[in-house]
């Protein structure tokens, strides 16, 4: 599914620009103007002039102090609402309660609209770089039914949970990236400082050299001479994978494939995938918006390509009149415990009772596995530092030992 950069015009005149995933322009039209904008320009292309601006105004804001703005921004909002201040009045209380300029700026923006006569959900939708069209579409749904009170509780909890697994995935991957990064920075002082030292005093002193230790000193030499080599090699490896990631779907596909079957992370990365999808089709469904539309948004938000490929065939097999069970058996992608919870909950009609289900499973169950990952991942690269301090000692110490031996015989 590609990502189309566009330009357009809202209800009320103004110019706004972004970027959404769709399958074609006719279905980007379609999802834009759910939400009050009008298309005038679309490209599969990224172009300076067709990005958002308002998303350079994120600049120095990392993507955990936006999730937390947004969630202080649901959170004030739900208990406003809720206790009857009109709009208007309660963003005026966040626009003084916002430290961050920028986003102050924005409040004060859609305040201005609103007053001007834009719906709430018109004035969100003119900056996308901070208010998703999903985020904007599950506010109208909320606005026109008069449900905007817990609308905004559901758009924080959820915020929540996105701040909360990010932050759980991120530690499964800090911390065994530190424990790599300093066992290679150790493992490179060894064969640039040590070993070559040792190298030369035994080499000086003609000895007839154990395997093991010419394996290391000539790891050591080729590891010297090609050092730059190697970096230039990973320089242009990163690089080169975020430029095929920005343009090429086939590489993006492969990739997120890729991801899925890693060796001990391709379970996370699987059950991460399968708990976006279920909090957001939770989220989505519970706000009032269609089951097809919500699928839609739900390609878009899962995070790997195979899998949002698979929601898309779910949708497709829906529309064509299938039940959401059997769509998604069809497409054997979710898991067997999703697939028994969505059946029940058709059943009953109670699917989102089902789905709040299976998202406070996977909230439950990912810490856990996490948990569970670091306990596996600690030992062996412990055992692996282990190995090959154990290694470089033996190639240096063999030689000098059988040196001693000699030199006793005399």
């Amino acid at each position: 599914m590609p990502t189309y950069y566009y330009r357009g015009v809202d209800k009320s005149g103004e110019r706004v620009a972004g970027h959404l995933f769709a399958d074609d322009e006719a279905n980007l039209d379609r999802r834009l103007r759910t939400i009050g904008v009008w298309v005038t320009e679309a490209s599969t292309q990224s172009d300076a002039s067709t990005k958002p601006a308002g998303r350079r105004a994120w600049f120095g804001v990392s993507a955990s102090g936006r999730r937390q703005a947004l969630i202080d921004f649901c959170t004030m909002m739900y208990f406003q609402t809720k206790a009857g201040v009109p709009l208007v009045q309660a963003l005026e209380s966040l626009v003084n309660y916002y430290e961050e300029p920028r986003f102050r700026a924005v409040i004060a923006g859609v305040q201005k609209r609103i007053e001007g006569g834009s719906q709430f959900h018109e004035g969100l939708a003119h900056y996308p770089a901070y208010f998703t069209p999903e985020f904007v579409g599950i506010i109208k749904v909320g606005e026109s039914s008069g449900n905007l009170p817990p609308t905004f509780r559901s758009l924080k909890n959820y915020l929540e949970w996105v701040h909360k697994a990010v932050s759980e995935a991120r530690q499964a991957t800090l911390y065994p990236t530190i424990v790599f990064i300093v066992i290679s920075g150790f493992v490179l002082f060894l064969f640039t400082a040590v070993v070559p030292k040792f190298a030369t005093l035994l080499e000086r002193l003609n000895l007839e050299l154990p395997l093991v230790t010419k394996i290391v000193f000539a790891t050591s030499r080729f590891f010297r001479s090609t050092w730059y080599v190697w970096v230039l090699v990973l320089i242009l490896l990163t690089v080169g994978v975020k430029l095929a990631r920005a343009w090429s779907p086939q590489f993006v596909r492969l990739w997120d494939r890729l991801k899925l079957k890693l060796p001990l992370f391709g379970d996370l990365n699987y059950m991460i995938c399968m708990s976006r999808f279920a909090h957001n089709l939770l989220v989505l469904y519970r706000a009032g918006i269609p089951l097809l539309q919500a699928l839609e948004i739900c390609e878009t938000v899962v995070g790997n390509r195979v899998i949002a490929e698979a929601v898309f065939g779910v949708r497709r097999d829906v529309e064509r009149g299938d039940s959401l069970t059997k769509a998604m058996e069809r497409n054997h992608v979710f898991p067997p415990m999703l697939l028994r919870m969505v059946h029940i909950g058709e059943t009953t009609g109670s699917l989102d009772a089902a789905l709040e289900d299976v998202a406070d499973f996977y909230a439950q169950t990912l810490p856990a596995r996490i948990k569970k990952l670091l306990t596996v991942l600690e030992p062996l690269l412990m055992v692996g530092l282990i190995f090959i301090v154990l290694l470089v000692a033996l190639a240096i110490y063999q030689p000098l030992i059988a040196l001693v031996g000699s030199a006793r015989k005399f």
